[in-house]
């Protein structure tokens, strides 16, 4: 379920809005996290998405910059890099 979970959001992200790193003036430092069983875009996000940036534009942010594809899943034990200190 929640893998199902996952690909609705992504989809979502990926069909319902440009993916951009726009977001973030160039040369942001970008923070690598190790993803945990159960969590999603959403949670890691979640996370460490600034106060002043739409977590839904932070989430293509992370897929832009990972090259995750709509039918992905994270993994337990996978690195990603997300914007951020």
């Amino acid at each position: 379920m929640k893998k199902l979970l996952l690909l609705i959001v992504a989809g979502a992200i990926l069909v319902g809005s440009p993916v951009s790193a726009g977001s973030y003036p160039p040369g942001v430092a970008l923070r690598e996290v190790v993803i945990n069983k159960g969590d999603t875009l959403w949670s890691v996000a979640a996370r460490f998405c600034p106060d002043t940036v739409d977590i839904r534009e932070y989430i293509a942010d992370i897929v832009e910059i990972n090259g995750i594809g709509p039918n992905e899943y994270l993994q337990p034990g996978q690195l990603i890099r997300v914007p951020g200190r």
